[in-house]
């Protein structure tokens, strides 16, 4: 009887995104392996609950009333593995491991080992999300040395990040661009915002419409719309009427990512909405302040991860800042305009 996985991942989309290299490596190697999914934020279900090593997502809740009958449900399943993902508090997950009997219960710590595992890797700060996720699997998995494979061509060509859509949304998707856009156009989009909670790393919208002013006198032919997620709404619809172009709202984050696959490219915040794009390898301008772009940069090779030279920054750790996040406040629109035309220039990009 083949082993039982069950993945317990209480990040983000974003993080979610960032795990689909390792999934797809080894569900080339091992095309038989299928996942369960515990998820503690629905978003975070989307990339890969249509993708071919997905069996069941379970949707979690952190109220007992709801948690304690999934705990009881999971526990019936007999798991063989419980893998936690990167970076995910090592007691709280572990407690949820052990409570469903999982044989092996797999994950990283952040000070000492935890007796509620069986194995776990120290969790090292410096170390990106994806490549800590690799050498979480490789204590069960056959997956060769990480410093080795970087320099395998089947790395650049397979291990990338992915997004499993429905088959529904590139029609909507090629809707909205085709009211607005010709076939010939450059097309760049923005997303000024991030969730709620983190509202705190959004960049000034008056930077953005600098910005885009700036762009537009350096390349006239460039065309743009605004991405609002609900957590930015207000914003969002702001800067479209601000910059006169469309703002694509309302549509499910499946539609966001077909749109991203017909646009040239992404200027955006710290946010889901950056990894998104980076399962097409866009081009991408990632405005960094207070979060680590050492952990979270989008996992893409066309990806540019600005912030400016604050020395306070990174600041993960801080929950409510209580400073005037001078990393983004220092951050004019002219450096960023200066970083996007030099990459244009030596990429030769036809705009």
């Amino acid at each position: 009887m083949a082993d039982r996985y069950l993945i317990v991942h209480t990040w983000g989309i974003g993080d979610m995104i960032l795990l689909t290299p390792v999934l797809e490596l080894i569900y080339h190697f091992l095309p038989d392996v299928r996942f369960d999914f515990a998820v503690f934020q629905s978003s975070s279900m989307l990339p890969i609950r249509n993708a071919p090593y997905t069996s069941e997502v379970y949707q979690c809740s952190y109220k007992a009333s709801k948690l304690l009958p999934m705990i009881a449900y999971l526990r019936r399943k007999k798991y063989d593995y419980c893998i936690t993902t990167s970076g995910i508090s090592a007691i709280k997950a572990g407690l949820f491991a052990w409570s469903i009997k999982a044989r092996c219960r797999i994950g990283d710590y952040q000070s000492k080992p935890n007796h509620l595992y069986t194995s776990q890797i120290p969790f090292i700060v410096t170390r990106h999300r994806t490549w800590a996720n690799y050498e979480i699997f490789k204590l069960i998995f056959p997956l060769p040395e990480a410093e080795a494979f970087r320099q395998n061509p089947l790395c650049s060509r397979l291990f990338r990040t992915r997004y499993y859509s429905k088959v529904s949304a590139s029609a909507e998707a090629k809707a909205f661009f085709s009211s607005y856009f010709d076939e010939t156009d450059f097309v760049v989009a923005i997303h000024p915002g991030c969730t709620a909670k983190n509202k705190y790393r959004r960049w000034n919208l008056d930077y953005f419409v600098d910005l885009v002013s700036i762009l537009n006198t350096d390349y006239p032919a460039l065309k743009f719309y605004v991405i609002a997620g609900p957590d930015e709404l207000e914003e969002s619809i702001a800067l479209s009427k601000r910059i006169t172009a469309p703002c694509l709202s309302g549509v499910s984050l499946d539609v966001v990512y077909e749109t991203l696959k017909l646009s040239q490219m992404i200027i955006n915040t710290d946010s889901g909405i950056g990894h998104i794009a980076s399962c097409h390898q866009l081009p991408s301008f990632v405005i960094f302040g207070p979060g680590d772009e050492r952990q979270t940069a989008p996992f893409n090779p066309q990806a540019n991860i600005i912030r400016s030279d604050t020395p306070c920054a990174p600041c993960v750790q801080r929950k409510r800042t209580a400073c005037s996040t001078d990393c983004l406040r220092n951050l004019k629109p002219k450096m960023v305009a200066d970083i996007i035309t030099a990459y244009v220039t030596e990429s030769k990009l036809s705009i």
